[in-house]
């Protein structure tokens, strides 16, 4: 059986956003934003609705998103019978994401050339599972006059971690100013992206999309201080407003400590994790 026997089993129904959604909701989310731009070349249903394994081709890249829950060994099959086939025919880097904590596919992937870049959490918390808490603030919406505060909140917000993982850069907002910038726009047109000040100082930035909670970011000098729970606190009062949002959704770098914590304070629980993988084509 090849990648061409796969194809003929792709399944665009209703199954996958039922499966995508029920393991993690990031998987779907990503899922969508693949599909909307045309980006998804393949899909495919592994085992007896076991998982699910798609690919989107980039610009410079393939990339692979694997969800998956047991580890019996038609699964690694399925899912190694592709990739071997992608390696085979492509000669660029292969990024891979698996939703999933299963130890033994991972080793799998280890045996099979692919290497860790960066583990994250995915969390939730239920509408009934939260207590009010009035310590709200006031948000300014982004103002491009504020770009280089944000870029250096965020920037030095973030450094630490991403150097403790070994993510370069680390500094990944100075790096990217432009890049950064153009998404500061993108999210300030959609009302998404917030500042917190004090005194003319941006201290915090918050973004969120929908019941999603994408970024919380406290300047260095102000962290310690309370600011981070303030601006969860004032995330979520304005996510639950909404009364058709019963969950919030959140993400974090494997190796943020600090963050998870803050989170399990507020009665957000782990709901799924993630794993990104490279491999550069052997052609």
């Amino acid at each position: 059986m090849t990648v061409g026997d796969l194809k003929m089993n792709i399944d665009t129904s209703d199954l996958v956003k039922v499966y995508l959604d029920k393991l993690s909701y990031f998987a779907y989310k990503e899922y969508n934003q693949n599909k909307e731009k045309s980006l998804i070349i393949f899909e495919h249903i592994i085992g007896n609705n076991e998982g699910f394994i798609y690919s989107a081709k980039n610009a410079s890249d393939y990339s692979v998103y694997i969800v998956v829950e047991n580890d019996n060994e038609a699964c690694l099959s399925e899912i190694m019978l592709y990739l071997c086939d992608l390696l085979k025919i492509v000669d660029v880097t292969i990024t891979l994401t698996i939703f999933s904590e299963n130890i033994n596919i991972l080793k799998y992937l280890h045996n099979s050339g692919f290497y860790d870049v960066y583990s994250s959490v995915s969390m939730m918390l239920k509408r009934e599972e939260w207590i009010y808490q009035k310590d709200e603030i006031e948000l300014i919406p982004y103002q491009v006059a504020h770009n280089t505060e944000y870029l250096d909140v965020l920037g030095d917000a973030f450094y630490p971690v991403r150097e403790a993982l070994d993510l370069v850069p680390y500094n990944w907002y100075q790096n990217n100013q432009k890049t950064a910038t153009e998404g500061f726009m993108m999210s300030s047109e959609k009302g998404c992206l917030f500042g917190y000040f004090v005194e003319k100082e941006l201290v915090g930035v918050l973004e969120i999309v929908e019941n999603e909670i994408e970024t919380i970011a406290v300047k260095v000098q102000h962290q310690g201080k309370g600011v981070g729970t303030i601006l969860l606190n004032t995330a979520i009062n304005m996510i639950f407003r909404e009364d058709s949002n019963k969950e919030i959704f959140l993400s974090l770098l494997g190796g943020n400590q600090k963050a998870l914590r803050l989170y399990e304070r507020q009665n957000f629980q782990i709901v799924g994790k993630q794993t990104i993988l490279k491999k550069i084509s052997n052609k």
